[in-house]
């Protein structure tokens, strides 16, 4: 790699890096005012929220919005946004139909009976979430690291208010509304910066392409979308099994705990992954070798910087966590101890499973998702009515295990696109 691509790719980093520093500097920030103003119930309920909705939106655009970056042609890529856009507004109905059906047939396997009220607008919030995935890829496409920087920021900005300034009307889905709120705010800020980068972009959709690109990247819908489904239902697992078979305020302490333990790896691994993706895309395409050194330099890295964190969180943990947010939130200090190990082996693996994105190797990443999938459910499972600790540390050991295998999948990947180009 030589040092000039060496230092765009530093400059892309520091870039999303800078953006997302302060973007996540806000919640953080004000989680010590938001922790006073509103109960672990409250953030239970934002929990199972913010789970169904992020499980839905994954899958919304049938993964196209993904295959964004890879054409060279830009009327394709332009197809690929109308693609992307089409199978949201299915999505979205989809979504308004199963909630006015569990709403009307009182259906209960959610667990949280608060949650009725506040699932109808569960289909905007995919809505949302889902256009703002698809500009977020054209403006990567663009290398307007810049203005990806500004729209993560504006989505701080604006739910951290709302959920402040919410929380004055004593509404129990406070933090719900400030969400979408800000979710709203990125994806408008996104579509504006998207259209100053394309002068040419034209509301006449080009059938003919649409489906040529339909064709083409077909193993988005046909893998990478049941993966990516069964990748966020497994992240979203430990939520939706706590806040069925445990108190709703234990599902508020795991969600504030992984939350603020999240923090380094959100805004160092968001950054990196983005621009690794593109990087290893182009490698590839350039039939280039040297990924697999690249990845393993990362994960040296990655590993030396959570060590300190590991040892720093397992001393004064539970006394911070009862100092910063409140006594009540002891519980989660307590969780923190713990639940560390699991974000720190997610911190070294994840940014490089943009490996597992390029197309040659959707199937790779796919078997490693459902495998993933299946273990975490039966673990979880099987463990729903031990203590919450013991809930707790089957889920980390499970965590540790299974990101030592998907590093090994990634590997196998990279030596894949070496190979073959």
């Amino acid at each position: 790699m030589s040092e000039k691509k060496q230092g765009g790719i530093k400059r892309n980093v520091v870039t999303l890096l800078t953006g997302t520093v302060l973007a996540q500097a806000l919640p953080v920030g004000i989680s010590p005012v938001l922790s006073r103003l509103y109960s672990p119930d409250d953030f239970g309920l934002l929990a199972l929220y913010a789970a169904l909705a992020s499980i839905i939106a994954t899958v919304a655009s049938l993964r196209y919005e993904l295959a964004i970056l890879q054409p060279e042609d830009e009327e394709d890529a332009i197809a690929l946004v109308w693609i992307s856009l089409a199978a949201i507004g299915i999505v979205f109905s989809i979504t308004l139909l199963a909630v006015f059906s569990y709403n009307h047939f009182k259906l209960e396997f959610l667990g949280v009976e608060g949650i009725r009220g506040w699932l109808y607008l569960l289909p905007l919030s995919v809505l949302v979430l889902g256009v703002f995935k698809i500009f977020n890829r054209w403006l990567l496409r663009n290398d307007a690291y810049k203005a990806i920087s500004q729209v993560t920021v504006s989505q701080s900005l604006f739910s951290s208010f709302f959920q402040v300034a919410l929380s004055l009307f004593s509404l129990k889905g406070g933090l719900v509304i400030g969400q979408f709120v800000g979710q709203t705010a990125a994806s408008l800020v996104a579509g504006f910066k998207s259209a100053r980068k394309v002068r040419s972009f034209s509301l006449n959709i080009n059938k003919e392409r649409m489906l040529f690109n339909i064709k083409k990247y077909r193993r988005m819908p046909t893998y990478s979308t049941a993966g990516a489904l069964a990748d966020m239902l497994s992240i979203q697992m430990p939520v939706l099994v706590i806040s069925r078979f445990f108190l709703e305020s234990a599902t508020g302490a795991f969600s504030l705990t992984f939350r603020v333990l999240n923090l380094p790896a959100t805004v160092v691994s968001s950054a990196v992954s983005q621009v690794l993706y593109k990087r290893i895309n182009d490698m590839s395409n350039a039939n280039s070798m040297g990924i697999t050194q690249l990845l393993f330099k990362l994960f040296i890295l990655n590993l030396g910087l959570m060590a300190p964190f590991i040892i720093f969180v397992n001393l004064f943990g539970e006394q911070l966590f009862a100092l910063i947010f409140g006594e009540p939130w002891r519980q989660a200090g307590k969780m923190a101890t713990v639940l560390v190990f699991a974000v720190a082996v997610r911190f070294v693996v994840s940014p490089m499973s943009a490996v597992l994105a390029i197309e040659k190797n959707i199937k790779l990443g796919t078997l490693w998702q459902f495998l993933y999938l299946v273990t975490i459910f039966m673990t979880l499972f099987y463990f729903r009515e031990s203590s919450i600790e013991v809930f707790i540390l089957a889920f980390v050991v499970h965590e540790i295990i299974q990101y030592m295998v998907y590093f090994g999948l990634i590997i196998k990947g990279a030596r894949r696109l070496e190979r073959n180009g």
